[in-house]
């Protein structure tokens, strides 16, 4: 699994939780949850199948609409009416970028409100993958290891072997870039 790959820094306004896949019309994983901004619930999020959009549901639905100024899919203005709630995440990733891939080309591209909920699903389900493997084993990845790369060794780690890692990195000719169960696991 590659590590995800984002200009999304500090964030701790919103949240999502309740991560839940159910499978598309071609096995691909398709997400659903609960957005939370500042602890509170404020919509339900569900990936789109068939190259559709994610969709959001904002809970605050019945509130007045407000006018928010964003551009379109192809970068021209456009004026839309939101919920207070869909209207304050347009603002919060108004400026904020993420990265598509198209086979090796990495574009940096404006995030829209789904594609940051996107963003924050995947990083969710990027420490459950890791918590996965540093839950009974030591993943570390090594200066000489491409990229997506990290050796895995049989025991679980205790902070009491980083010691006994790195002598046998330096012994080896290696350089511990990370010890992945420092970060993952608490």
């Amino acid at each position: 699994m590659e590590l995800t790959k984002t200009k999304i820094e500090n964030e701790t306004k919103y949240a999502v939780k309740g991560v839940k896949n159910h499978r598309g019309h071609e096995g691909e994983p398709l997400a659903q949850c609960s957005v939370y901004c500042n602890g509170k619930r404020v919509a339900l999020y569900s990936d789109g199948d068939h190259g559709g959009e994610a969709r959001l549901d904002w809970l605050d639905n019945d509130k007045p609409r407000v006018k928010v100024e964003t551009t379109n899919y192809k970068g021209e203005p456009w004026v839309m009416n939101c919920t207070p709630q869909e209207a304050a995440l347009y603002a919060h990733v108004k400026g904020k970028v993420w990265f598509v891939s198209d086979v090796g080309d990495n574009k940096e591209t404006m995030h829209t409100p789904e594609s940051y909920i996107s963003e924050l699903i995947s990083i969710v389900e990027e420490e459950k993958y890791w918590k996965k493997i540093c839950k009974n084993k030591t993943a570390v990845k090594f200066a000489s290891h491409g990229d997506n790369q990290f050796v895995t060794f049989k025991e679980a780690y205790t902070p009491d072997q980083r010691a006994g890692l790195e002598a046998w990195a330096k012994k080896n000719g290696e350089e511990i870039v990370e010890i992945y169960n420092e970060r993952f696991i608490k």
